[in-house]
């Protein structure tokens, strides 16, 4: 697989995709989670048959090593991670898509290096940097203060910039889950999460045609294991 080396001396890991001849920039997809295998993005449903597609595995997930400090895992550490790709390429400029967390490292990379991007596409984007919430943002989790998981959830919110490590994250994050569950139908009521038998989702064949024959996937957080 072919590597390169990051900032500080770490060997990451990406893989290439499709023709590097087409005469458009190379297209990077950077996967979400945060954390999470970038396997799953494929080749974009086809898209490497039009373009190169570059998929870096980030700190921790593929091939690529564990980070040796936890904070380089915020996202602007992984932006510098991705400056590393770009150098070691020698690429003047490149597309840029990122999906779920991945559009946090994608936005702090866009406003660190502007000048090196011809597109920045944003699927299911976070409106935030890590670290940074709306002004409300207290008072909203305050008002579900009087429903049962409140308190840990809460806690496991406090406690997520102290994690030490990917698997720790995980844990605190299906901790806090309930906090962003909500019911339009009854909002002054305790809402309890899902069960996860009841908690799936249609997976939608790449043709777009409905289907009965392919499986539901349980849906995060409520289901994630």
């Amino acid at each position: 697989m072919p590597h390169f080396t990051s900032y500080d001396a770490t060997v990451l890991h990406h893989r290439a995709l499709g023709p590097d001849d087409s005469g458009l920039p190379p297209l990077v997809g950077l996967a979400g989670g945060p954390g999470r295998d970038a396997t799953y993005l494929g080749d974009l449903g086809g898209l490497a048959e039009q373009r190169q597609l570059l998929i870096p595995d980030s700190r921790g997930t593929g091939a690529s090593p564990p980070a040796p400090d936890p904070s380089r895992y915020a996202f602007p550490h992984l932006a510098e991670d991705l400056e590393a790709l770009r150098t070691h390429l020698g690429l003047d400029r490149f597309a840029l898509l990122a999906h779920d967390a991945g559009t946090a490292t994608a936005q702090a990379y866009a406003a660190a290096y502007p000048t090196r991007l011809t597109r920045l596409i944003l699927v299911s984007p976070v409106p935030h940097l890590q670290g940074e919430f709306p002004d409300d943002t207290r008072d909203i989790l305050t008002s579900r203060s009087n429903e049962p998981w409140w308190p840990e959830a809460s806690a496991a919110v406090q406690h997520l910039s102290e994690t030490p490590t990917p698997a720790d994250a995980h844990d605190l994050l299906l901790t806090a889950a309930p906090l962003a569950y909500g019911r339009w139908e009854a909002p002054n009521e305790p809402t309890q999460p899902p069960k996860p038998n009841n908690c799936t989702r249609y997976r939608a064949p790449r043709s777009g045609r409905a289907s009965t024959n392919r499986p539901a996937r349980p849906c995060w957080p409520a289901c994630a294991t």
